[in-house]
Order: C-alpha cells, then sequence, then structure tokens
C-alpha cells in the first residue's frame, strides 16, 4: 500500500519503542515488590492437587448465587445450540454443505454443550479432559467468533475511524495507541488485530504523513499492552501451579495500567 518497506531500526529498535520498554523493565520489579501479598495471603502451588481433582467433589450448600444460577442454567446452553445449528444450516445453504476446519470444530463444540446440557458441567468436562490447556481450548473459539463479528459488521472499522478522525500528523500514533487497547478486549490475538486495524491505520498513516512504522508499532503496542487485563497467555501455568487467575490479575491490572502510560507517552513525546 506504501510501496516501501520498514527497517527494524525504524520499528523495533526506535527511541519510542526501546525506552518504554527499558523504563517498564525498571518499573514493574519496583511496582511487583511495592504491590505482592503478605505472606499470610501467598498461595503455593500444591503437589497433590491433581489427585484432589481426580475425587468427587462435595456439592457447595451456600446460597445460591445469580452466578451459580447461569452456570447451572441449561437453557443458556440450548440457546447457544439452536443458534449454532441455524448459522451452520444458513451457511450451507447460502454455499452449498462443505465441512471444513472450522464447521468441524463448530460441530464438536455445540455437540458438547448439548450432551453436557449445562455451562458449568461442560466447562468441567473441558478442563478434567485436557487440564493445562482446557480453559484455550474453550475460549479461543469464542474468540474467533468474536473477532468474526467485530470484522462482518463493521464495528472494528468503526472504532478505527473515529479515532482517526480527530487526529493530526502528531497524534495518529497515540490514538492509534488508544484504538488498538479497545479492538484489543474483542480480539485478543496479534495476527487477527491487525488484520483488522492494520488495513484503517495505513491508509490514515499515509493520508495525513505520518510516520508509518510509529503507526504500526502503536497498533503493536496497545495489543500487547492489553494483554495484561486479559492474560491468556499465563492460563497454561496457572493450571500447572494449581492457582487460579484472581491471584495474578492484580499484578496484571497493574501492569496494564503502568504500560499504558508509560507507552502512550513515549508515542507522543518521541514519535
Amino acid at each position: 500500500m506504501t510501496g516501501s518497506v520498514l527497517p527494524l531500526n525504524e520499528t523495533v529498535f526506535a527511541s519510542f519503542n526501546l525506552v518504554p520498554v527499558l523504563g517498564l523493565a525498571v518499573l514493574i520489579p519496583i511496582l511487583y515488590c511495592a504491590i505482592q501479598p503478605a505472606e499470610m495471603d501467598t498461595v503455593a502451588a500444591d503437589s497433590a492437587r491433581l489427585i484432589a481433582e481426580d475425587q468427587a467433589q462435595a456439592k457447595s450448600n451456600d446460597s445460591p448465587t445469580l452466578a451459580r444460577r447461569l452456570e447451572r442454567a441449561w437453557l443458556l446452553n440450548l440457546i447457544v445450540v439452536i443458534a449454532g445449528v441455524a448459522a451452520l444450516g444458513i451457511t450451507w445453504a447460502k454455499s452449498g454443505f462443505n465441512l471444513d476446519i472450522n464447521s468441524v470444530i463448530f460441530l464438536f463444540f455445540i455437540a458438547g454443550l448439548l450432551l453436557h446440557w449445562t455451562p458449568i458441567a461442560y466447562i468441567g468436562a473441558i478442563n478434567n479432559a485436557a487440564r493445562v490447556t482446557g480453559p484455550l481450548i474453550l475460549q479461543y473459539p469464542l474468540y474467533g467468533g468474536i473477532m468474526g463479528m467485530m470484522t462482518a459488521t463493521g464495528l472494528a472499522d468503526v472504532i478505527s475511524k473515529a479515532f482517526v478522525a480527530f487526529s493530526n500528523v502528531h497524534t495518529l500514533p497515540f490514538w492509534n495507541f488508544i484504538a488498538s487497547m479497545i479492538i484489543s478486549l474483542f480480539i485478543p490475538s496479534g495476527g487477527g488485530h491487525w488484520a483488522v486495524q492494520g488495513p484503517f491505520a495505513v491508509p490514515a498513516a499515509a493520508q495525513l504523513h505520518t510516520s508509518q512504522a510509529a503507526t504500526a508499532m502503536a497498533v503493536a503496542m496497545g495489543e500487547q499492552v492489553t494483554n495484561m487485563v486479559q492474560p491468556f497467555w499465563a492460563l497454561p501455568v496457572l493450571a500447572i501451579a494449581g492457582i487460579s487467575l484472581r491471584r495474578v490479575m492484580g499484578f496484571t491490572v497493574m501492569s496494564f495500567l503502568v504500560g499504558a502510560i508509560v507507552f502512550g507517552l513515549a508515542l507522543l513525546v518521541l514519535v
């Protein structure tokens, strides 16, 4: 689209990228030392966890909360199953019957929901079958669907163009960084994210005569910073250690806030 290739010294090794990275290398350890839990609140990995997970769990007699009612609501599974069957039917009616890899994954997904009948039973079965990768197996097909909705409905286009509309040659990378963080909440995939935002970021930079390198890096920075508030990259490690995601969210959310400020300032000052 631009007729040029960006060298690494204008992107990865540029000052607007290296300075905030080095700054975070100093700030994050200091931050973690300041917010680390007291010894009485520390949770250690339990070597007997896998054995305990194989034992039957006693049912809780606590008063059912809204969340517990929803996770046992068979109606939610049925709604998703009906919608999934309808979506496949409409797709095959338009393009003909075609069992590609996405269709097979989707068929197994809705079959699992139907056969396990409630959301919590299906989640439990997946986590029991794949203790380390279970959450990833379940969640990423759903995020693929969200990415498809963002792209097909044009919502990502609307978000990106809204920020571009009030940008100028100096502020475009910064506003692309903000837009990238918002889009990453719906599309937590680096490649899928760029496929959505890149086609709007590159022409905007060309139109405003802004640095293509800074604009592209701003998209990557926003995507990486937002990974701190949805840390799916940590799920396998947490599963092995036997601790829940909420035990680390305090650290990752604070990392997100510090990272957003540091990278945002770098894009405003150093570009």
